[in-house]
């Protein structure tokens, strides 16, 4: 329940939520309203039950072939099956069966897939509201940052050199690109905009010190870096470059729970 990435077809995407959002006829009820946005109602959402996924031994046998083939890919070998070999091979000597294997991961893979179920339905949940909900105004200087971070990320996320290479490669003129680009950023301006909303009202924002105690402080603990070093403050600086991106990957995350806890779950 993290982050959004600017890919291939994604901005073809979120140009097609916003035609279904202009179409919606019904009348929609705002919980919250400033000058940025109106944030449809987010409390008592119905969104139907979702069963997690059964991990049962079909599940682990693909999960092991997975291992496998992956094993195989970098290091050419061609491993295959569960034997005693081929198990103490790809998992590094640290299980000498797959039974051993099975055991200690089945509890983890059951964990996984019950979040999931609960990460699926609170993003149900969320494309509800944030469809439903209506962007009101903004800044130039808050499109214009926007703007240059949505440019960064088509570019970082399609290898582009330059936004005129990065249009040869999607194919899109120079007017379909603009159209692009303006819907992605209005479409992340809102974003912003709706989860900031629901954070203030809800009291449920990350504070600064909460994220530079979890992404920037923890990080550099990690790193075993000497504080004060000259390694350590380089490092600390390129962290705070993406202090937005972790705090909005937080409140993202924080309100999903919220939605979820509030939301009218359908058997």
């Amino acid at each position: 329940m993290r982050k959004l990435n600017l890919k291939k077809g994604v901005a073809a995407a979120l140009l097609g939520i916003t035609l279904i959002q202009t179409g919606c006829g019904t009348r929609t009820v705002y919980a919250i309203e400033n000058d940025k946005v109106k944030v449809a109602e987010y409390k008592g959402i119905e969104v139907k039950k979702e069963d997690p996924i059964t991990v049962d031994e079909a599940y682990l046998q693909g999960k092991f072939q997975n291992v496998v083939d992956f094993y195989n890919t970098y290091t050419g070998s061609e491993y295959e099956g569960t034997d005693d070999e081929t198990v103490a091979a790809v998992t590094g000597g640290t299980y000498s069966t797959y039974e051993e294997w099975a055991d200690s991961v089945r509890d983890g893979y059951t964990e996984g897939e019950a979040e999931d179920a609960v990460t699926n339905m609170a993003q149900a949940v969320f494309s509800e509201v944030f469809s439903k909900s209506e962007l009101l105004g903004y800044t130039q200087e808050e499109y214009d940052e926007e703007k240059a971070a949505v440019e960064e990320g088509f570019l970082s996320y399609s290898g582009a050199g330059s936004i005129e290479d990065y249009q040869e490669m999607e194919e899109l003129t120079a007017e379909e690109y603009a159209e692009v680009l303006d819907t992605t950023v209005l479409y992340f301006l809102k974003y912003r905009y709706v989860l900031d909303a629901i954070g203030a009202a809800e009291g449920i924002a990350p504070t600064e010190e909460e994220i530079l105690d979890e992404y920037v402080y923890d990080h550099l603990e990690n790193d075993l870096l000497e504080e004060g070093s000259e390694e350590w403050n380089e490092e600390y600086e390129l962290l705070m470059e993406s202090y937005d991106d972790y705090y909005y990957s937080e409140l993202f995350s924080r309100v999903l729970d919220f939605l979820y806890e509030n939301a009218d779950i359908q058997e």
